[in-house]
């Protein structure tokens, strides 16, 4: 005779009232089929080496790096400022003309360099606060879409500012506010959609990403920026429509992020965009990436209705979560006041101010600066997978720190020796400061 099911045997009513009980949170503790399924498929992908991962969620993974296009921008963003002031004939059409030693110099004045180099850090704050609640509605593939068309536009305000440095700080700042959209809608595509494997090595390129933005820029800065005409930032400007204009023109094939179609109850077209992310691949379990995916977002739901969890952002600095949301803004905040701005964005400029020389040879050495500090941020991938975010942090910014106040004693000297110095320290610093941007991005 069969043995008696135990789920069926819940509802024997010659058992007693406590042994019901009994049975009934046994029943409840049995997980659903979904959760087995998202269960499993999360094991499959965790026992995945690095390039077993990558092999098998080639697809997705591209997708992820053309989602981190529009942060190559925000490297540009950065350094333009500085950049431009340090090109001659952007400052004879949009400086003043002053007498030194009987030659007449061009300069921007200083409130106006402070503005323009600025401005975009103030409305990249908003465009950051933005896309959250736009990226909620409309989704991620639009918003990014949002964001291109508003880059498109500031920088149409810039290119024909028609010398009025009202007119380009207006555009730079309308330029911020995408600026501030892409680098949160990146790196939240990338969250949702890469593989479990690959994920914190793809949300450390974005910083990579940054610095080829950085990288490439400057050497169009070095090829265009001694040319007497306006086309020597007009070009540089320019350069900002490409990456926004390519996304305009393909962002139809784009898959959308399937997290977020399931969270707004598009299950059907959260499956085709799995579909689209990953090809025919019969090696890929869709129907486990699915469970898992909806798994997360009932648990999500659960804890919001049990008051664990909620959709404000005062959460985040509740007595719970107060600590880690402020140690997380610190971290952000070293990467600006470890002196990027300086070394990055003004660089050159400080190279004809200070150390003398030409606007060749001060773009040259920047671009020189520039690539070393794009090879030391590839090198920091191999330490920050083996050694502690805070090591590299905390040594990482005194570094930075140190060398910045070497560079301010050997710049004071007004010797050819000491400007030499300084400008060796600013090479010194670009090898330390790899350490503070990527930990902060994993």
């Amino acid at each position: 005779m069969a043995p008696k099911d135990p789920i069926s045997s819940a509802y024997d009513p010659a058992r007693s009232h406590l042994e019901k009980e009994e049975v009934c949170e046994h029943i409840e503790d049995v997980p659903s089929p979904r959760a087995v399924l998202a269960a499993r498929y999360t094991e499959f992908e965790r026992n995945l080496s690095f390039f077993q991962t990558t092999k098998l969620y080639w697809r997705s993974c591209l997708w992820c790096l053309y989602a981190m296009l529009v942060v190559f921008n925000f490297g540009i963003d950065g350094i333009i400022a500085g950049y431009q002031v340090a090109t001659p004939k952007f400052r004879e059409d949009y400086g003043t003309a002053i007498e030194s030693g009987g030659l007449t110099v061009y300069v921007v004045p200083a409130t106006w360099i402070s503005v323009f180099g600025a401005v975009s850090q103030i409305t990249s704050a908003v465009g950051a606060i933005l896309t959250g609640y736009m990226a909620d509605k409309i989704g991620r593939r639009y918003t990014t879409v949002v964001s291109c068309v508003i880059s498109i536009g500031g920088v149409a305000a810039q290119f024909w500012s028609q010398e009025s440095l009202g007119i380009l700080c207006a555009g730079k700042a309308i330029n911020g506010i995408a600026v501030g959209m892409w680098i949160v809608i990146g790196p939240t595509y990338v969250s949702e959609v890469a593989p479990l494997r690959v994920r914190g090595v793809l949300s450390g390129m974005i910083n990579t990403v940054i610095f080829a933005g950085v990288f490439l820029f400057t050497g169009v800065m070095y090829v265009v920026a001694a040319r007497p005409d306006a086309s020597a930032y007009k070009v540089p400007f320019a350069c900002q429509w490409i990456i926004p204009g390519l996304v305009l023109v393909t962002f139809l094939v784009w898959p959308e992020s399937p997290v977020w179609l399931a969270r707004v109850g598009k299950p059907e077209e959260a499956r085709r965009a799995i579909d689209r992310l990953h090809g025919k691949n019969s090696s890929i379990d869709k129907e486990g990436m699915i469970a898992q995916i909806e798994e997360t977002l009932a648990l999500e739901l659960s804890f919001r209705k049990s008051g664990q969890e909620s959709n404000s952002i005062w959460e985040c600095f509740n007595a719970a979560n107060r600590q880690r949301t402020l140690t997380t803004m610190w971290i952000y905040a070293c990467q600006y006041l470890s002196g990027n701005t300086l070394v990055l964005g003004y660089q050159t400029y400080f190279y004809q101010l200070v150390v003398g020389w030409s606007a060749e040879k001060s773009f040259a050495v920047g671009l020189g600066s520039t690539g070393f500090f794009f090879a030391c941020n590839i090198i920091a991938w191999c330490f920050i997978a083996n050694l502690r975010r805070r090591l590299l942090l905390v040594w990482g910014q005194f570094g930075a720190a140190a060398s910045l106040f070497i560079l301010a004693g050997c710049s004071s000297t007004g010797t050819t020796s000491g400007l030499y110095a300084a400008v060796a320290f600013m090479f010194i610093w670009v090898s330390r400061t790899p350490a503070l941007f990527l930990p902060g991005l994993w």
